[in-house]
């Protein structure tokens, strides 16, 4: 009840299907609809829910109920109803902020499920790319927060926006920063990629470019810059050697800093990064330095969405905050009871190409 959207009615039926369903994996004792009707009576009475000849509703005083078992029990409840859960107390504080990433372009909005082989640990999602298919597909866009709103409650957690616009010409320029499996499971690898990105991030800037970098959501971060639409159009061929380039850069850096004696736990050696995407096995100890989002319709995680596998959130941060990064400052109802200053992220300032163009060393683009 806590995740269904206020003033719509929910059925007796609606209830009794999805809790049976769930209590059937668990393997506990199926309930009959009289202990349905006497839990929902409980609620009733205690001012959780309201009930009238159309179905039972949430109440706001559920929240409070509901808040400290979803932090607490989190690992035990069901998985897609808790994102949505999150989801749903977590993008109103965003999303003004948000909006910027998300309007005039086609995205994916990631909409959630119970697994079928397991519906409590198991999430099922599916890519929503297009808001109606006939007669012709026409691509999902957000105007305004009511839009966002309106997906959220449609159990839609995560926010994937095209590069580009509908022209096709590319305004996001895009470095993803993905450990490798002998990295990414260790507890000074997420440092170690932070640092990747601080390093990433001082390249950028020392060439001119305005970039954030966000955590990508998963297990590494992401360095991106706003390209303005003064400058001369970059095309995705350019715009992926640029991040060939900066790989090489970056490489040289951690290089030079020998970065073995600052992470000696872990598995680290030469070379420290690449480009190549392909073969994971021969990557497993080095950063990926990803360039594969610069291509017709590529797309990233929205800065602020939250990672509808992990639930946390592809949050902006800032350079002193990546060493020290812990995924706790990135869990959303953490966000949601602690209002952080978001105002250093509001707007992504626009870069000039030139500046990106000075990365590629002179080299043909």
């Amino acid at each position: 009840m806590s995740i269904k959207e206020e003033g719509r009615a929910v059925s007796l039926d609606h209830i009794m299907e999805k809790v049976t369903r769930d209590m059937t994996f668990l393997r506990e004792a199926d309930p009959v609809e009289r202990d349905y009707r006497e839990a929902l009576s409980s609620l009733v009475t205690e001012g959780l829910i309201a009930e009238d000849g159309k179905g039972f509703y949430r109440r706001r005083a559920i929240d409070a109920y509901v808040s400290g078992m979803a932090r607490a029990s989190r690992e035990v409840l069901n998985r897609s109803y808790y994102l949505v859960y999150c989801a749903e107390r977590y993008y109103p504080l965003v999303v003004d902020i948000m909006l910027p990433y998300l309007v005039d372009r086609p995205l994916s909005a990631v909409k959630v499920f119970s697994g079928r082989k397991d519906p409590i640990k198991e999430v099922e999602a599916i890519f929503v790319r297009y808001a109606k298919y006939k007669p012709k597909p026409v691509s999902l866009t957000v105007r305004d927060k009511t839009d966002v709103v309106r997906l959220v409650h449609d159990h839609c957690v995560d926010f994937v926006p095209y590069i580009h616009g509908f022209d096709g010409r590319p305004d996001i320029f895009l470095i993803d920063l993905d450990l490798g499996d002998d990295l990414a499971g260790r507890p000074d690898g997420i440092s170690y990629a932070g640092h990747a990105a601080a390093v990433t991030f001082r390249i950028l800037k020392e060439a001119g470019c305005r970039p954030m970098v966000k955590f990508s959501g998963s297990r590494g971060f992401q360095v991106l810059c706003r390209i303005g639409h003064d400058s001369e159009p970059l095309d995705f061929g350019a715009l992926r050697h640029i991040v060939r380039a900066v790989q090489m850069r970056l490489e040289v850096a951690l290089r030079d800093e020998d970065v073995r004696s600052d992470y000696a736990s872990l598995p680290l050696n030469e070379p420290f990064t690449t480009s190549q995407t392909e073969n994971k096995e021969a990557r497993k100890d080095q950063i990926l330095v990803d360039w594969s989002s610069m291509k017709p319709q590529g797309d990233y995680r929205s800065p602020f969405s939250l990672h509808h596998r992990t639930g946390l959130v592809s949050l902006p941060l800032e350079l002193d905050s990546l060493r020290v990064f812990d995924r706790e400052m990135v869990d959303p109802l953490l966000i949601v009871s602690r209002g952080p200053d978001f105002s250093f992220a509001r707007n992504l300032s626009d870069t000039a190409a030139d500046a990106l163009l000075s990365l590629s060393d002179g080299h043909a683009v």
